[in-house]
């Protein structure tokens, strides 16, 4: 009987030692692609508001351009805003056509 006990003593540890190998072996590739994953997705969320701030001050700036150059506030407003539809619309258009 006491030899019962060790065998199954063995079998518990081996049975623990593969499954922390198992454990190891799948965690750390799954670690490093999450942390791959997690800083490319905070650099494209960081470059996305560097650019919507850009376009914020480059319109802002576009508005006070065209109001120093005589045009009335609501048309240059009008102006840039159709530029920024027409903008969007070609983005559009252009990543459809390459999926």
């Amino acid at each position: 009987m006491a030899g019962g006990a060790e065998t199954d003593d063995l079998v518990s540890r081996t049975g623990r030692l593969l499954r922390d190998a198992a454990v190891d072996y799948i965690k750390r590739p799954l670690e490093e692609i999450l942390n791959w994953a997690l800083g490319r997705t905070v650099s494209y969320l960081v470059a996305a508001a560097l650019f919507i701030t850009a376009a914020v001050f480059l319109f802002v700036g576009g508005v006070g351009g065209l109001e120093a150059a005589g045009v009335k506030r609501w048309i240059a407003y009008l102006a840039l805003g159709l530029v920024a539809v027409l903008a969007g619309m070609i983005v559009i258009r252009t990543s459809r056509s390459e999926k």
